[in-house]
């Protein structure tokens, strides 16, 4: 039972009695009473001892009947490892049972989806911008396709899910039209961040090394050129800005974003000259170790820039610079199909390995392959065509030379003359 007693201290003794007694957690506590009586002072004492005899009574039978519940969670578990083989994730989903009954909390795990989101913060301030940009589309992708397993927690991922996520990405695509290729890329980033929490030991080994094997990519887009008389019809059939794009990609080969951002100050009036660093080589290649493409404007460009008026700053192409890059595509097949060009054409020439014809596509890019042919038909050699297109390694990081320019006009004349201001008189 408990005991009582007073303080024994020289000055300003304490006129109240002391309670020592035992709680609930085996402990004793001491406490004042606030009483002077001591029969008082003692049934008081007796009366807290006796609650926390009542509290841990109370507290034994809780524990008594978790550990029960614990016993049965952790035979079921054992029962159904036996039955399936021991797999983390039914073990975990067993911890969270038991957590949530002692804890009298659930355990905190995150979605899938909150993960996501955390780790692509992250990864803005560790990659290039251009490639935090396909992650989050990578991801977004993943979220319209498979809503229900971006909700799930990271713990109960399975091998289903992610099976399940390819699959929800395959059915996006075919109805987009977009490649095997693409999908393999999106897994590979979802891959890498689920590989991401493993490091940091918020999930398992079995769900980031799940067996996803890469899709085959024999699907993946042949892009084919466009013909002079095509080109021509789509210079026609286009309107403002469109115009000059069009022309601008079949006389440089350079892609939809470097002819949209195309800017005067790329220009040397005088010598009519056009500098540009391709974008391409912005994603992948070191500033230091970037190198520039250098155009003499020909007749027809150089024509067509008076045509619109001479500047010296500003966007050549204001109105295509300002849209998205998904719209600037889209509107170029607009494009094609009021002037009648097919976007896809079947190559009698090239056969899969069924032995059926390959079947070609043509988007702005196509471009780049008709600058590349035109190059190739009018002789001019592999080794020029790979400097004007960028896949050489040996071209220029500087501006030529006024000898050196002398040298790209002569080797650009044997480009063939498009009638680009049929359109426009």
């Amino acid at each position: 039972m408990a005991t009582i007693y007073k303080l024994n201290r020289k000055k300003d003794d304490s006129p109240y009695y002391y309670a020592k007694y035992k709680t609930a957690n085996g402990d004793y506590a001491y406490k004042s009473t606030g009483l002077t009586k001591k029969r008082e002072a003692k049934n008081l004492a007796n009366e807290w001892e006796v609650e926390e005899l009542k509290l841990a009574k109370k507290e034994s039978k809780r524990r008594s009947a978790s550990a029960e519940e614990q016993r049965e969670i952790v035979n079921k578990l054992i029962a159904e490892q036996n039955k399936q083989g021991w797999k983390p994730h039914i073990t975990i989903k067993a911890i969270k049972k038991i957590h949530s009954l002692c804890a009298k909390e659930d355990l905190e795990v995150q979605t899938l989806r909150g993960y996501l989101a955390e780790w692509i913060i992250q990864q803005k301030l560790v990659v290039k911008e251009t490639t935090y940009k396909t992650y989050i589309e990578a991801i977004r992708s993943i979220d319209r396709t498979c809503e229900s397993i971006m909700d799930k927690k990271l713990w109960h991922l399975d091998e289903g899910d992610i099976s399940a996520i390819q699959k929800g990405l395959m059915e996006e695509a075919d109805k987009k039209g977009t490649t095997r290729k693409t999908i393999n890329y999106k897994m590979e980033v979802l891959k890498g961040a689920i590989r991401s929490a493993w490091k940091s030991k918020k999930i398992s080994e079995f769900i980031w090394n799940l067996p996803t094997h890469p899709l085959p990519e024999e699907d993946s887009k042949l892009i084919v050129p466009f013909s002079l008389e095509e080109i021509e019809s789509l210079i026609q059939s286009s309107t403002g800005n469109w115009k000059g794009m069009v022309l601008f990609a079949a006389y440089t080969g350079l892609r939809i974003t470097n002819c949209a951002t195309l800017r005067w100050e790329d220009i040397d009036q005088e010598d009519r000259i056009l500098v540009v660093e391709p974008v391409k080589q912005r994603r992948a290649i070191k500033t230091n170790q970037r190198k520039c493409l250098t155009f003499a404007l020909n007749d027809s460009l150089w024509n067509y820039l008076k045509f619109i008026g001479l500047k010296e700053k500003g966007f050549i192409f204001p109105e295509i610079e300002a849209l998205h890059k998904d719209t600037r595509s889209k509107r170029f097949v607009k494009i094609m199909e009021t002037a009648e060009v097919p976007r896809t054409v079947t190559l009698s020439y090239d056969k899969d390995e069924h032995g059926n014809p390959r079947i070609g596509w043509r988007s702005f890019h196509s471009l780049r392959h008709s600058f590349n042919s035109f190059l190739a038909n009018s002789g001019v050699s592999q080794d020029t065509r790979k400097k004007y297109t960028g896949h050489s390694t040996n071209s220029a990081n500087n501006r030529y030379t006024h000898e050196d320019v002398e040298a790209i006009r002569e080797e650009l004349q044997s480009l063939p003359e498009i009638n680009w201001d049929k359109a426009v008189m």
